[in-house]
């Protein structure tokens, strides 16, 4: 048998690929080694201020909710004194003033000034409740005190409003008239809202 020498640049080669894979394995060890992770500390301070912003949407959002549905509340009370005042120009002859206010509520919606639909409490679902209406008792302390969400107190022949309260007219005032009204109702995010077409 021959013994072959062996082929030294062969084995230089070999002896290269060896240094250049240790090499590269300590220095990938070493980048290994340096790499630090997020300490106890950062990521209960990132959980902190995570949760400060969900706190903060999750007070804030019903908070928004229901300024959006008083809102609706007040269109809706603008939405009924503009169909009473078109309701009583067209239809003044048959005008009468010893209507209930759901007759009055249900001549609205017969002569096509409200939609069955149109006069719902955006937080009840149901349609608005009419109170008391048309006294000088309707708007008395008692009863604006008990009013509530959903529920409205109206009146006519007045002089509009101040604030969240109706400003009574003397039924003897003839500029005044039956067409004038004005309507109270509670607000979810507190207080009155008085509306009127005058």
């Amino acid at each position: 048998m021959e013994n072959n020498p062996p082929d030294l640049h062969k084995t230089t080669l070999d002896s290269q690929k060896k240094n250049s894979i240790i090499k590269i394995m300590k220095i990938m060890l070493k980048n290994n080694t340096n790499k630090q992770g997020f300490t106890i500390i950062e990521v209960v301070l990132v959980l902190a201020i995570a949760g400060l912003i969900f706190l903060t949407v999750f007070l804030a959002l019903p908070a928004l909710q229901r300024s959006q549905r008083d809102s609706q509340r007040k269109r809706d009370m603008g939405l009924f004194t503009t169909a009473w005042t078109n309701n009583f120009v067209n239809n003044q002859s048959r005008s009468s003033l010893y209507l209930t206010v759901e007759e009055r509520y249900n001549s609205l919606i017969r002569n096509g000034y409200i939609k069955e639909d149109e006069f719902i409490d955006p937080s009840t679902g149901v349609r608005y409740v009419g109170k008391v209406f048309g006294t000088l008792e309707a708007y008395s302390e008692t009863n604006l005190r008990d009013l509530k969400v959903g529920e409205f107190i109206m009146d006519f022949s007045v002089e509009g409003c101040d604030g969240d309260k109706i400003i009574d007219s003397p039924h003897n005032n003839p500029t005044i008239g039956l067409r004038s009204v004005a309507i109270v109702t509670r607000l979810e995010g507190g207080g009155l809202y008085c509306a009127s077409n005058v």
